[in-house]
């Protein structure tokens, strides 16, 4: 058997996916709880036996006219073994078993031990390396600040609330300033521009006590520069830069582990002008999943 891609629509939550399983290798498909890999292996197996019903969508159900469940591209399995939680319900901790602690007496024998060490032993040394890595330490840190800065990683959207949204909701005002604040650019695109813009707003209070700049004392009077101080703290909020600025930093240390799509679509939001749209909203949810799932896999 070759490579197959394997298109399936319809099935329960999914309304569309597409995944690829590679031929006489083991094929792993990883992802945070609810986002379908069950769901896609029950289609595989259905699909063999020519019954998809059972994944009919809750909203189709009943429905005429409806979107049935479809795969495509799973011709060539005849016979699928599905190793699932009501598999191993079916052999092993029942809850009325005739004899307690079925797993210590049937499977777990010295053979079982001796096996299980023989594992753990092989995988020491890999994960050896993995502890000893201060590269891989140093992705795992911030993978885990990414991940974080999108939301809570139980929840697959990115809220408004959340750091990225805060850094680039509104587009990339460090990287597209205002034609009226230019004077101002080397500041803000200095390399601690959330410093220089917490102080500049503080100082704007004393910017209406007299005609002289509270900054650099020159003569307000009868110029538009009193505004121009003023516009900052309108334009800018520190925090939001802060998070902008550790935000890019991140990004730029993990730039090696995305695809060269990735790295395009994350390079449009990263400087856009304009507030995110439901496109790059979208983009980011499918990330943060994503890093979600290599964080948890780099812990394992």
């Amino acid at each position: 058997m070759s490579d197959v891609t394997i298109s399936i629509s319809d099935c329960n939550s999914i309304e569309k996916a597409t995944i690829k399983l590679l031929a006489k290798r083991l094929n792993i498909k990883y992802g945070p709880n609810g986002i379908g890999k069950s769901t896609m292996a029950k289609a595989i197996k259905l699909s063999a036996e020519n019954d998809l019903s059972s994944l009919t969508p809750f909203k189709s159900q009943g429905v005429e006219g409806a979107a049935l469940p479809k795969i495509e591209g799973a011709e060539a399995f005849q016979k699928v073994l599905l190793f699932d939680e009501e598999f191993v319900g079916q052999f092993v901790f029942q809850r009325d078993e005739i004899v307690r602690n079925s797993f210590d007496i049937f499977i777990k024998t010295a053979e079982y031990d001796n096996a299980m060490a023989n594992i753990d032993n092989q995988l020491s040394g890999i994960r050896n390396s993995f502890n000893e890595s201060a590269e891989i330490s140093k992705a795992l840190v911030d993978l885990k600040e990414l991940r974080d800065a999108m939301g809570k990683p139980n929840n697959s959207t990115v809220p408004k609330n959340s750091k990225i949204q805060k850094a680039f909701g509104d587009g990339n005002k460090v990287e597209n300033i205002p034609d009226a604040l230019k004077p101002f650019e080397r500041f803000i695109k200095s390399d601690d521009p959330a410093t220089w813009i917490s102080w500049q707003i503080k100082g704007n209070k004393f910017v209406d006590i007299a005609d002289n700049c509270p900054y650099c004392s020159a003569n307000f009077a009868g110029t538009e520069n009193r505004a121009t101080a003023k516009s900052i703290e309108q334009e800018y909020d520190a925090k939001s830069v802060e998070h902008l600025s550790a935000l890019l930093e991140v990004i730029s240390r993990l730039d090696m582990y995305f695809t060269v799509s990735c790295q395009e679509e994350l390079q449009k939001i990263l400087k856009s002008k304009i507030s995110l749209s439901k496109e790059s909203l979208g983009f980011l949810s499918k990330l943060k999943i994503l890093e979600s799932a290599k964080f948890s896999a780099f812990q394992a």
